[in-house]
C-alpha cells in the first residue's frame, strides 16, 4: 500500500489555498447577490436566504470542477462537506469575512484549551 505523506509545508499551502477560495467565493456571492437583487426585485425574498443559495451552490459547483480539474473521485459525502462550507461563505458574506475568520479562531482556541485540560 502506498502511503502518502504530508510536509508542514504542504498542509500550510492547502490550507493558503482553501481560505484564498473561501475568501473568492464571498467575494463571488457578494457580487452575484447584488446582481440577482438588481435584477430580479421579489418582494417577500430576504436577502440572506438568496445569499445562502447562491453560496451553497457556488461552493457545491467549485467543489465539483475542482475534484474533475485535479482528477479526484467525488464521494457522497464531499457534498454535505461542500454545503457546510457554502454555509460558511454565506456567513462570511453577509456579516464580512473578518467576522467569519474570528469566529473560526474562536472555535479553534476553544478546541485548544479543551484538549489541555
Amino acid at each position: 500500500m502506498n502511503m502518502m505523506y504530508f510536509t508542514f509545508d504542504d498542509m500550510t499551502g492547502a490550507v493558503s489555498t482553501l481560505l484564498a477560495i473561501i475568501a473568492a467565493l464571498v467575494v463571488l456571492t457578494n457580487i452575484i447577490t447584488q446582481v440577482i437583487k438588481q435584477v430580479y426585485t421579489a418582494e417577500g425574498v430576504p436577502a440572506q436566504i438568496v445569499v445562502a443559495v447562491v453560496a451553497i451552490v457556488l461552493t457545491v459547483v467549485t467543489m465539483v470542477v475542482v475534484l474533475i480539474i485535479l482528477k479526484q473521485v467525488v464521494f457522497w459525502y464531499y457534498y454535505p462537506v461542500a454545503i457546510i462550507v457554502g454555509l460558511m461563505v454565506a456567513y462570511g458574506a453577509m456579516f464580512g469575512y473578518d467576522n467569519l475568520y474570528h469566529e473560526i479562531a474562536k472555535v479553534t482556541r476553544k478546541n485548544d484549551k479543551e484538549e489541555l485540560k
